[in-house]
C-alpha cells in the first residue's frame, strides 16, 4: 500500500500519515520497501505486527 492510499484508508493529512506511518516503522509494526521504480514507498504489516495483533486478540474476530 503506498502513502497515499493509507492516507485515504486513514482518511488522514498528509502530514499527520507521515508522522503515524514513520512511528509505526520505527517500532517495526510496519515494513517499508520501495516500488519497483524506486520512485514510491510501499507499507505492510511487519512480522511483529502480525503477533501483536494475535496477542491482542485483533486477529481472528476475538477484539471487541
Amino acid at each position: 500500500m503506498t502513502l497515499n492510499e493509507l492516507q485515504k484508508e486513514l482518511g488522514m493529512e498528509a502530514r499527520q500519515t507521515g508522522v503515524f506511518v514513520s512511528a509505526l516503522a520505527s517500532n517495526g509494526l510496519l515494513q517499508v520497501t520501495k516500488t519497483e521504480e524506486g520512485s514510491e514507498d510501499l507499507f505492510a504489516k511487519s512480522p511483529v505486527s502480525e503477533i501483536f495483533l494475535e496477542v491482542k486478540g485483533i486477529l481472528h474476530g476475538r477484539y471487541h
